[in-house]
């Protein structure tokens, strides 16, 4: 058994138990491979410095078998930061990440690909770009939060003018929520028909987390006078 993986940076990766973990360096481009594990099951934690550690629990090996996975490292957040990371598979091409917020003002704002927001000035959240090719990853980052709720959701691009599509429902995506060092929620997209999928809340001022996981053929509710903006056409 071996186990192949492509990191976006340099860094190692364990298998195994702590006492006595089967280890690996990732070269230059990420890529690296864990030879001659034995038969068994075990957690796979990709780690590098000034990055999340990012583990992959309960593989199950088998001889002669290759494990390959492809992950995405988040790197370190200051205490009270959240950063929202959405990947998906090869199908549809194009899911977008979307968060609506307060800003503060009596007024909420919408962070998508259409306006990516900033970290530095209001509304203190960003998108770091539109993948329009699959797997992802889009990310969403959070500096500061204001008193009021976050909504987090996802669309499917691809599908956005069907009534029945189920591609999002069966695309694999996973919506992982990081905050200062450590991942703390983690959402498989139900597999279910739907066109958008309202992922989860977080409270502004608690900053507690609060899953939602519903899809359906509509955007959520906006929470407050920030526009539904789903059908801005792409670049």
């Amino acid at each position: 058994f071996a186990v192949r993986e492509k990191a976006l940076h340099p860094g190692s990766a364990s298998a195994g138990p702590a006492a006595a973990p089967f280890i690996g360096t990732t070269g230059a481009n990420g890529v690296f491979t864990i030879p001659n594990v034995p038969a068994g099951t075990y957690n796979l934690a990709i780690s590098i410095s000034g990055f999340i550690t990012h583990t992959v629990t309960n593989i199950t090996v088998q001889p002669g078998v290759t494990r390959a996975f492809d992950v995405t490292l988040s790197p370190s957040l200051p205490p009270g930061q959240f950063r929202i990371v959405l990947t998906w598979g090869a199908s549809p091409a194009d899911l977008d990440a979307h968060l609506y917020g307060p800003l503060g003002d009596g007024g909420t704002f919408h962070v998508f690909f259409g306006n990516p927001g900033s970290i530095s000035g209001p509304p203190f959240a960003s998108l770091d770009n539109d993948e329009t090719t699959g797997f992802g990853p889009e990310t969403i980052t959070i500096t500061q939060r204001r008193i009021g709720t976050y909504r987090y959701w996802v669309h499917d691009f691809t599908n956005s003018g069907s009534g029945t599509s189920s591609a999002l429902g069966s695309s694999g995506a996973i919506v992982r929520v990081y905050q200062g060092d450590a991942l703390i929620a983690e959402f498989p997209v139900p597999p279910q028909p739907g066109t958008f999928w309202t992922v989860f809340d977080i409270d502004g001022e608690s900053g507690a987390l609060t899953p939602v996981n519903a899809m359906g053929f509509g955007p959520p509710a906006a929470l407050g006078p920030a526009p539904v903006q789903s059908a801005v056409p792409k670049p």
